[in-house]
């Protein structure tokens, strides 16, 4: 039986970085599927509010945009 794990949040188009602190503090779940037979995939999950600066600041910036332009 698994009694612990580390997880490690990485984000990058090309060369993933670690994220900001802020992003990983606000992970609240993470769900890994791996099935025989079918395909493989995750799901996290994080919570915010109004004066987080995930909402305040990274999301206006377009911090998590598919674009390739992420700048940390």
């Amino acid at each position: 039986m698994l009694e612990g794990a580390h997880i490690s949040l990485l984000m990058g188009p090309l060369r993933a970085s670690p994220v900001p602190a802020t992003v990983a503090s606000a992970l609240v779940d993470a769900q890994v599927t791996n099935q025989v037979g079918q395909r493989s995939g995750f799901q996290l999950t994080f919570a915010t509010s109004a004066s987080s600066p995930l909402t305040r600041e990274l999301l206006p910036s377009g911090f998590f945009d598919r674009s390739g332009s992420c700048r940390w």
